[in-house]
């Protein structure tokens, strides 16, 4: 696959054009709360060493998901130090940020312009300047139904339709877990404790309402480094799309050339 650039490392990515700019905040507890739910089953003190010094190991969970973007089993083994969380919170998101400016320079070759900075920029201000990722997905797919009317392709449409439709719209709701999380100190049922990304308090749709509040989800920095994982698969996938775009859309041009 022929990127339109690079960054430091050995994925080929698209280029980025301009600064990057980033601000995030991070509240700690220093009060331990009581681990939630009742977990069945503990992990063997070795296995237990290991979760608590592994630090966003990323790669395979070691559990049952039906899909990738499911939410995990609950983890029963914090991280040791919450800086891990720290960490892997900012590593995820940069890669989400990645991955919105390439779907921003896809939706800057559907409507016609230059994938490039700075002729994409009207296209990228357009798709940045709507709110909501689920907002920015529907302008994605519209401007794709018009591209694939004039350029019919049923290879392309798929593959975006199983990028952006299915994997990057579920996706956004991991990113959303990890960006509106908050680190958390609990006590865990071996005695110990850990640190735990989890919803805020305040959050409704974080919380299972009962007797016992169960939140959705409990990260650690392997779930969150598994997820980040997943964002820097799909930036591939996205660059790659547009990429292969271009170079049909540049070879048709050199036939019809005279």
């Amino acid at each position: 696959m022929r990127a339109v650039g690079g960054r430091s490392h050995h994925r080929r990515r698209l280029w980025q054009g301009g600064p990057v700019y980033a601000k995030s905040e991070v509240r700690a507890t220093t009060e331990p709360a009581p681990f939630p739910g009742d977990q069945p089953g503990l992990l063997s003190p070795s296995t237990q060493r290991a979760a608590f010094t592994s630090n966003e190991e990323g790669g395979a969970l070691g559990v049952a998901m039906a899909n990738p973007w499911d939410i995990p089993p609950l983890a029963e083994i914090g991280d040791m130090d919450a800086n891990a969380i720290f960490v892997a919170v900012g590593r995820a998101l940069t890669e989400w940020e990645h991955l919105e400016t390439a779907l921003g320079q896809l939706f800057a070759f559907l409507v016609g312009a230059q994938v490039s900075y700075p002729n994409n920029e009207p296209a990228m201000r357009a798709y940045g300047s709507v709110v909501s990722f689920q907002g920015r997905a529907s302008m994605l797919e519209e401007a794709a139904a018009g591209y694939f009317h004039s350029h019919p392709s049923e290879s392309f449409e798929d593959r975006f339709h199983q990028i952006v439709t299915v994997e990057c719209r579920h996706f956004s709701g991991r990113r959303n877990d990890i960006a509106h999380g908050r680190s958390q100190q609990a006590w865990q049922r071996d005695g110990r404790t850990g640190h735990f990304l989890t919803p805020g308090y305040h959050s409704s749709k974080g919380w299972k309402i009962g007797t016992t509040p169960a939140p959705k989800y409990l990260y650690t920095s392997k779930e969150i480094g598994y997820f980040r994982e997943q964002f820097e698969d799909l930036y591939d996938k996205v660059a790659g799309l547009v990429n292969d775009m271009m170079d049909v859309q540049r070879a048709s041009s050199n036939q019809t050339s005279p």
